[in-house]
């Protein structure tokens, strides 16, 4: 049975720390409220090869109920994934009848690109699916409408609780599923949005893990303490935060353990994220931040190859046995 939890610091269990100030203590849950509904103007990006369509989504959104600004149209893969990574996107509208050929990479490529954007698919009638034998929203899109039962009103409504949908669900991941040394995902964050990435691995370029260890810092604890090496901890965030992308799902698994699930890996992913390592180790040394003088890291590469589907811990016991033991 796999342990899900990592020790919050880096403290050894036997060596004491300072007595508390405050002898009690109060658990308190957060109360999450959903963010109030802003009046600001929200920005779209729609993704659609029909013409009519446009026309369609367009004059919904220029009505008189709507704070939704249609910023930008996107015909093909790339133009979506560019526009994202110019920023400024709020929510995406993709007509999955106009691109029926290529509405299912968009949805799962943008999701990987921006994932706290939300997408919204635009059906042209009841019933339609972004791929055969679909009959629900799938897991990366918010919500779904159909365009011929939208009004000046609803088609406004929808994209802004969709966009408060998705900040919401943010916030209560980031509740759960982080590190609170680092900031990074926990290991229960990483495990699970990993089996979820698993089942989408088919449709993407691939996927790759990367496995990574702080070199000497146990010894490193013994010489300059614990609190040291807390901060060689983040040091080491730090960089991994650097040499990833955004998109890119980074964990601290164990006491000196990281993990990056690196999604949509080309053929030469391995090669390019080791020279960023590598660069991103060196600036960390000249910059003399705390923690990483002397910081080391190992780095260990596997790419998934299409295949019957592993569970992420199977894959990750494959490429460094005994890990997942650790803590």
């Amino acid at each position: 049975m796999m342990d899900a939890h990592v020790a919050v610091d880096n403290a050894p269990c036997d060596q004491p720390r300072p007595a508390p100030v405050i002898q009690r203590v109060h658990v308190v849950r957060p109360v999450l409220h959903p963010p109030a509904m802003d009046s600001a103007p929200h920005s779209a990006l729609i993704v659609s090869r029909s013409d009519a369509t446009i026309r369609v989504i367009s004059d919904l959104l220029r009505g008189g109920f709507s704070d939704i600004t249609l910023i930008d149209l996107a015909r093909t893969t790339p133009d979506v994934l560019e526009r994202l990574a110019s920023g400024g996107v709020e929510v995406v509208l993709l007509d999955v009848t106009s691109t029926a050929d290529m509405a299912a990479e968009v949805l799962h490529r943008a999701h990987v690109q921006a994932p706290d954007v939300p997408i919204v698919l635009v059906m042209q009638e009841a019933g339609a699916s972004v791929t055969p034998g679909q009959g629900r929203t799938p897991g990366d899109a918010q919500d779904m409408v159909v365009l011929d039962q939208l009004g000046a009103a609803m088609l406004p409504r929808v994209l802004r609780y969709a966009i408060e949908r998705q900040r919401l669900q943010n916030t209560l991941r980031q509740l759960s599923l982080t590190d609170e040394l680092t900031g990074l995902y926990n290991r229960t964050g990483f495990l699970a949005l990993c089996e979820h990435h698993l089942t989408l691995a088919p449709r993407t370029r691939g996927l790759m893990i990367a496995l990574v260890d702080v070199k000497g810092l146990r010894a490193f604890n013994d010489r300059s303490g614990w609190q040291a090496g807390n901060e060689r901890l983040r040091a080491a965030a730090e960089v991994l935060r650097a040499t990833f992308r955004a998109s890119d799902v980074i964990a601290r698994l164990g006491a000196d353990d990281f993990a990056v699930l690196v999604l949509d890996a080309g053929e030469d992913a391995g090669v390019v994220v080791q020279r960023r390592l590598e660069a991103q180790l060196a600036m960390a040394a000249t910059r003399a931040a705390a923690g990483a003088a002397g910081l080391e890291l190992a780095m260990t590469l596997t790419r998934i190859e299409p295949g019957p589907p592993l569970a992420i811990d199977d894959l990750i016991e494959r490429s460094v046995p005994g890990l997942l033991g650790r803590r």
